[in-house]
């Protein structure tokens, strides 16, 4: 509830700022965020720990550069509208929609047997190096469209 809460509460302010400014660093920030949050899971050791890691993944859902639910959030929609040819913009979404959604169908199995067989804390652990290796590819590859004046 506490990270819905604050995601809900970004939305909307970093969509404006993302409309007039550049999207590339709101989704940066949104991915260390979260992916810091994955590591917070790791070393929470109560209610308040847990309360802080779900209020710093909240911020990065928030600030929409992380692609959550099927195809991401406000900032990462935007950015990849742009990107996409101006008649496929609804195919690209939906292929990434359905590229995240197959993706992530095995991931509660495989966390549910890294969890088990490996340690509790490795999904986690495995979670933060698969996003921050994701953030670091869109840096480094992702050009983003110069916004018209």
């Amino acid at each position: 509830m506490i990270g819905n809460l604050v995601a809900a509460m970004f939305m909307i302010p970093v969509g404006f700022l993302a409309d007039r400014a550049l999207r590339k660093p709101y989704i940066i920030l949104s991915q260390v965020l979260v992916s810091a949050a994955s590591l917070g899971y790791v070393y929470s050791t109560g209610f308040l720990g847990v309360a802080l890691t779900r209020t710093v993944g909240g911020v990065g859902e928030g600030l929409g550069g992380n692609v959550f639910g099927s195809t991401g959030g406000p900032v990462w929609q935007s950015l990849v509208i742009d990107l996409a040819p101006v008649d496929i913009k609804g195919s690209v979404l939906g292929l990434i929609g359905t590229i995240a959604g197959f993706a992530s169908t095995p991931a509660p199995w495989i966390g549910g047997c890294l969890y088990e067989g490996v340690s509790p804390q490795s999904p986690f652990i495995i979670s933060f190096a698969l996003s921050g290796l994701g953030a670091l590819i869109f840096a480094v590859f992702v050009r983003e469209p110069k916004k018209a004046k």
